[in-house]
């Protein structure tokens, strides 16, 4: 496709052609001049034009530099063989790297630890991936969710995108590790403990202190309907009894449980509701007050 500058300096070429052949009289001199000045008001146009073209490009370049050096998260760009071309302040703060950075040609694989060469290594084929990996912080070892994505400017590389996942990993391990206390706990506690599925009515769950107060020592009961365990003739009034307890937060409710061989036990239960990833539930602490 013509560029409307080619076709300048096509138009330009051609009136230089014509001056030279042309025969020299006052109106041919007077129409090449006009000629001449036409020719130079619309190369100044297009010269304003391209002066603004760049301005725009040179605040568009500024604006996306800002951009990449204020992010929140890291951004490393890479050659293709992993020295840093460039490096944002999340990514500095995050590798321990200071401004220093352009005159030591910093290979990005030295912040790695030998078992996330693979890893990246992986990361740096075709179009690129994502991964969490290990990385070698300023704090020390770290986590971070890696992205790659092929770089295609001046000199082709790579884009690496680090997201600094440490805290937000140590955080739900230690919720995890809380959990598993609680669980333990729990399981461990006098008191009987049932969860039972708000919706079908049956356990999901229980400890140990409620299997042995129904007659069944060290069984899995999850899976059975809840109220399979009250005495025959009162499941009916106690099942109404529960639900005025948890709608209006009487508590606690007298409910008699019968044993595998008959035996009965009379019990003060709390109840409750929560819910476990959107599913409804209801738990119910017995307390044998038989």
């Amino acid at each position: 496709m013509t560029t409307s500058l080619e076709r300048l300096r096509a138009r330009a070429a051609e009136l230089l052609e014509r001056v030279d052949r042309a025969p020299t009289s006052e109106d041919s001199e007077a129409r090449l001049a006009e000629e001449t000045a036409l020719l130079q008001t619309e190369l100044a146009l297009q010269q304003d034009e391209l002066t603004e073209s760049h301005r725009r490009l040179d605040a568009l370049h500024v604006h996306y530099q800002r951009l990449f050096e204020t992010a929140p998260i890291g951004f490393v760009r890479l050659s293709s063989t992993y020295v840093i071309q460039d490096i944002n302040v999340a990514a500095r703060q995050l590798l321990g790297v200071d401004t220093s950075w352009r005159q030591l040609a910093l290979v990005f694989t030295a912040f790695l630890p030998s078992g996330s060469l693979v890893s990246f290594s992986e990361l740096t084929r075709g179009e690129g991936g994502a991964a969490r990996i290990a990385i070698t912080s300023a704090r020390g070892e770290a986590l971070a969710d890696v992205r790659t994505v092929p770089w295609t400017g001046n000199e082709l590389g790579w884009l690496v995108v680090l997201d600094d996942v440490t805290e937000l990993s140590e955080a739900r391990a230690r919720q995890h590790e809380a959990e598993e206390r609680l669980s333990q706990v729990v399981y461990r506690m006098s008191d009987g403990l049932v969860v039972v599925d708000a919706t079908t009515g049956l356990v999901h769950e229980h400890n140990e202190a409620f299997a042995a107060l129904v007659g069944r020592p060290g069984e899995v009961l999850a899976g059975h309907s809840h109220d399979a365990f009250f005495v025959p003739a009162l499941r009916a009034v106690q099942t109404v009894a529960l639900r005025q307890c948890l709608k209006e937060g009487r508590r606690p409710a007298r409910i008699s449980y019968v044993g595998q061989k008959g035996d009965v036990r009379v019990t003060e239960v709390t109840v409750g509701a929560l819910k476990e990833q959107g599913r409804p539930l209801e738990f119910f602490v017995v307390c044998d007050v038989t």
